[in-house]
């Protein structure tokens, strides 16, 4: 049975195992070769891993931002609404250190391309954060933004230099999710 009470829905038990030796109530993983299970009493000490079957979640302080990349592909505005759930707000870049910092933990991250907290939802040009905001530093690879409705939502390519293209606000990519930004600029700041 596993903790939450039920039944193993895989196993891996060495041939002789489990025997319940000295009440083995606990698994004991990779005791044998080939990654056998052994049956072990629960209270001996062996390090730990967990599993959650949550999506993966990497998250990165540094002075800069800190980040949590989300391993699943959503539309704009659910994206919006998962990093929110968080307590956090969709990437927001807001020079070109947060836009290096970005690139450089989605490549270590793993994701493809990714949304950015950016949109032209009023079709007018004016493009802002989803709190309506005018956004403050762009990033826009050459022939963007795309006036060609209805890219209305930007997201970051992995495979560039961190430069923007718009798309369509219900095609899927992944999500960064942004919490505490520090502005670079003031961190860099330092009294004469």
């Amino acid at each position: 049975m596993s903790n939450d009470g039920k039944r193993l829905a895989y196993n891996k038990w060495h041939s002789v195992e489990p025997n319940n030796y000295n009440i083995e109530n606990c698994v004991h993983g990779l005791f044998y070769s080939n990654g056998f299970w052994n049956d072990i009493a629960c209270n001996r000490t062996y390090a730990t891993i967990c599993y959650t079957d949550k999506p993966k979640t990497s998250i990165v302080n540094n002075e800069e931002l800190q980040l949590v990349a989300v391993d699943v592909k959503v539309d704009y505005y659910t994206a919006i609404q998962h990093c929110q759930g968080k307590q956090m707000h969709l990437v927001r870049i807001e020079n070109e250190n947060i836009n290096e910092a970005v690139q450089e933990f989605a490549v270590k991250s793993g994701l493809g391309d990714y949304w950015i907290d950016a949109n032209d939802n009023k079709d007018d040009g004016s493009w802002v954060y989803s709190d309506g905001t005018s956004i403050i530093y762009n990033k826009w690879y050459p022939g963007q933004p795309s006036r060609n409705s209805p890219k209305n939502c930007v997201n970051g390519l992995i495979l560039n230099d961190g430069s923007w293209y718009t798309a369509n606000c219900n095609k899927k990519f992944y999500v960064i999710c942004q919490k505490n930004t520090v502005h670079i600029d003031t961190l860099n700041t330092k009294d004469p």
